[in-house]
């Protein structure tokens, strides 16, 4: 990705049909990424865009197809599922990472987004929160996530932050802080505080 001006890795798993019919399977809509990417490439066609995504999950084949139904041969490369070690030291490469856009409200994102967020990237995540609903449930502040509610929130984030790498930064170093003094380091610092009192 070495020639492109922006990048993304989405690592989670690839499960956005319900195959056999079970509606129970609440769909990660991964497939709404690369619709979004096909736009921003119709818009922005002076911007070299790369997105690596994870050969993980049942619809693997299914978004294969659907790269090549969008013209997206040239802007996808493919990882076979690898180590997370190989997953975070790509993630230190690119702009954002991506987590999934499950619709059910309340839903925090699983491993893939803490990896974006501890790595210091910008997680494009479905946020279906209320405003303060967040920080009533949890006790603290939501991370600076880029929220997507919509399939079109995904684009509207694309187009900002395609254009200003340094806003990526920003972001990024602000979401690397959150999981610190929330999740990491400050974390533990309270368990090793309640452990050896």
């Amino acid at each position: 990705l070495g020639d492109k001006d922006f990048s993304i890795l989405m690592h989670s798993r690839l499960a956005w049909t319900t195959k056999g019919g079970d509606e129970a399977i609440l769909s990660k809509n991964n497939h709404w990424l690369l619709y979004a990417l096909k736009e921003i490439k119709m818009l922005k066609p002076h911007i070299k865009l790369g997105a690596i995504v994870a050969e993980y999950g049942p619809d693997v084949m299914e978004t294969k197809m659907l790269v090549t139904e969008l013209g997206l041969q040239d802007t996808i490369f493919w990882v076979p599922k690898t180590s997370r070690k190989n997953l975070m030291w790509i993630l230190s490469k690119v702009n954002i990472g991506v987590g999934e856009f499950i619709q059910s409200p309340r839903m925090l994102w699983g491993g893939t987004g803490w990896e974006v967020l501890a790595c210091g990237k910008p997680l494009l995540q479905g946020f279906y929160f209320e405003n303060g609903e967040f920080e009533n449930l949890f006790g603290y502040s939501e991370p600076p996530l880029l929220k997507v509610k919509h399939k079109a929130d995904i684009l509207k984030h694309l187009q900002v932050l395609s254009e200003n790498p340094e806003k990526c930064q920003i972001i990024g170093q602000a979401s690397r802080d959150w999981f610190n003094q929330y999740n990491g380091i400050k974390l533990a610092e309270q368990w090793l505080h309640l452990l050896t009192k």
